[in-house]
């Protein structure tokens, strides 16, 4: 859980500085790129996994789906994919990765409430 926890903060350390609040989009996933559109469907299949398990009181495979989401998608799929394009301030990128982690904080803020209060607290993608 602890290298999940420090891939999630460096994931928010890399988008902090690069996100505007005068120039962020209201909804990412109206972004006309298919790989923005991509993690938020994931990112929509999640929320609802997770929100099922949670209900069955089935904590620990919540758990097991949002850190492989982290990890297998998130991290390594999606942020390798766009890191080119947050570096060249593109505002959809930037909106579309600050609303995922903004939910991924959300959703584990029953397993990690500090980590993920700070991460809240930012606000710099609100």
């Amino acid at each position: 859980m602890r290298l999940t926890l420090q891939k999630l903060w460096n994931l928010c350390r890399l988008i902090y500085p690069l996100i505007k609040l005068d120039n962020m989009q209201e909804n990412p996933g109206d972004s006309s790129r298919f790989i923005d559109k991509w993690i938020i469907s994931e990112l929509e299949n999640l929320k609802s996994r997770v929100i099922n398990y949670m209900e069955k009181y089935e904590l620990g495979k919540a758990l097991d789906e949002i850190k492989a989401f982290i990890w297998e998608l998130l991290a390594d799929e999606y942020a390798e994919m766009i890191k080119y394009r947050l570096f060249k301030r593109d505002q959809t990128a930037t909106s579309t990765m600050g609303k995922v982690l903004l939910e991924i904080s959300k959703l584990l803020h029953p397993f990690a409430p500090h980590i993920t209060e700070e991460i809240y607290s930012k606000k710099v993608w609100i």
